[in-house]
């Protein structure tokens, strides 16, 4: 008799099949599907995948099966990717005979390869004899081999190249082929959300393009206005793209929008908890790098921390925190000889303000205005530190965004705000003409008439506000009396 399949949710690993041999003296076999559902579905053909765990159950049957086989349990962490032989690791405890280890792993891999719709997936086998527990592969012996996209430890004993390239294989490969696979699935009606599947199947965000196909676009909006107000499918797009191009800055400010506002078991919430732990990771060691610099500069060694800091651009070239400390570094240099700040700081802030456009240092005012947007960007520095005002925060970030001239994360924060939020923390507002205003700053047309309302007005009035809490702002003032 061959196996039967059972579906069964195994926590914190997602969804597993379960299957189990019948026959007297046979070993029982469980396979864990390393993803919930809404991942590994687009990705596997079931048919086919049982169709190799016949042919794999047939190469362990040889040895883990009789009754005089020692009490044992096994795994077999096999990865399969969308062309190619799988990887497998055999652990087993007690641990195999070296020359039984070496021939099981051989059968397996020379199998009838089994490729995924989409990326890498993996899987675990476990064999059990004799009602021997299983279930824990650290206790395994020789240590199973897991890739370091599921295993944050091995992601952690990563170099920081290392951690970068994982996070922009991860969008690149997973992230933005399931969110392409679910926005073409959407009804017709829906031609935004299908246009922003298109567009990610086909790579037109690469090049530099992110902004111009995401907030400069008339579809985006619509994909972004078309969904569920519980499914942050349209900013966890734009957060993939970000993370593909190596703006791994800018990437976690859409991911605070997907964390905050993704509804329980929507794709976008089943990435919260992994992508936090990376890119909490990755930042660990990006500062641990940066911070060599910043003691070389302090130590008044500019051409070592120049040198460093050139060095790691090589590494993380989108890193506006590392451009920063490069400036720094070239001005302190500069003045020795006096050179005049303002000039390398004007040239310097395109490429951080690229690179993340709320980052929040800024180092020179010129100006009332100036001296006003540069205490508003340092400003974000100071929210999110009360729990009890982080709505009150997110929408003083959405102002100051709009302020800064970020059009595009305002109006997706205003959004959110307009299908969220209450007045009792927005104020006495109007929400969508906020958002609205945002696009029409953006350029993008014809968004305006799917809501009721004198936006011309409404936008007359935020641009009044705006320009008189500038002029009564302490700073802007400052400037105004010199």
């Amino acid at each position: 008799m061959r196996f039967k399949i059972i579906v069964f949710l195994v926590a914190c690993l997602g969804f597993a099949f379960s299957l189990q041999a019948q026959q007297p003296d046979s070993a029982k076999y469980s396979l864990q599907l390393l993803a919930p559902d809404l991942i590994a579905t687009p990705n596997i053909d079931v048919e086919g995948l049982s169709a190799w765990f016949s042919d794999a159950q047939d190469v362990l049957q040889t040895h883990f099966s009789g009754g005089k086989q020692p009490k044992r349990v096994a795994a077999v962490f096999v990865t399969f990717h969308k062309t190619g032989k799988a990887d497998v690791s055999l652990g087993a405890k007690p641990a195999l005979d070296a020359s039984v280890q070496q021939d099981l792993e051989k059968k397996l891999e020379a199998l009838t390869t089994y490729n995924t719709n989409l990326f890498d997936f993996s899987m675990v086998i476990w064999v059990q004899n004799q009602d021997e527990e299983f279930g824990d592969l650290s206790a395994l012996s020789p240590k199973i081999k897991v890739p370091s996209s599921l295993d944050i430890k091995a992601f952690d004993e990563l170099d920081l190249a290392g951690k970068a390239q994982d996070l922009q294989q991860l969008a690149r490969t997973e992230l933005i082929p399931l969110a392409a696979h679910y926005e073409n699935k959407a009804d017709a009606a829906f031609a935004g959300v299908r246009a922003m599947g298109k567009l990610l199947e086909n790579g037109g965000y690469s090049k530099g393009r992110i902004e111009n196909v995401t907030s400069h676009s008339f579809d985006y909006w619509r994909a972004t206005v078309e969904m569920e107000p519980g499914n942050q499918l349209i900013p966890f797009s734009k957060m993939a793209m970000l993370m593909a191009e190596g703006q791994f800055s800018f990437a976690e400010r859409y991911f605070l929008l997907v964390k905050l506002f993704s509804s329980k078991g929507s794709l976008p919430a089943l990435y919260r908890e992994p992508l936090q732990a990376k890119f909490d990771s990755f930042n660990a060691s990006l500062s641990e790098q940066v911070n060599v610099g910043i003691a070389l500069n302090d130590a008044g060694k500019y051409k070592e921390a120049i040198a460093h800091y050139k060095s790691l651009l090589q590494i993380v070239p989108q890193s506006p925190w590392t451009k920063y400390e490069l400036y720094f570094s070239e001005d302190g240099l500069a003045t020795q000889g006096g050179a005049d700040p303002a000039a390398g700081w004007a040239a310097a802030k395109v490429g951080i303000y690229a690179a993340d456009p709320l980052y929040t240092m800024d180092v020179h005012a010129s100006n009332g205005r100036e001296g006003y947007l540069m205490f508003k960007r340092m400003s974000i520095t100071e929210l999110f530190k009360d729990k009890a005002s982080f709505k009150q925060d997110l929408v003083k970030y959405a102002d100051i965004s709009m302020i800064l001239g970020e059009y595009g994360y305002a109006a997706q924060l205003y959004w959110l705000f307009s299908l969220n939020f209450d007045k009792d923390v927005t104020g006495d507002r109007n929400i969508i003409a906020h958002f609205l205003y945002c696009l029409d700053k953006l350029g993008v047309d014809g968004m305006a008439s799917n809501f009721k309302g004198d936006f011309e007005k409404e936008f007359k009035k935020i641009e009044a506000k705006l320009k008189k809490d500038m002029e009564n702002d302490p700073m802007f003032k400052q400037f105004d009396k010199k």
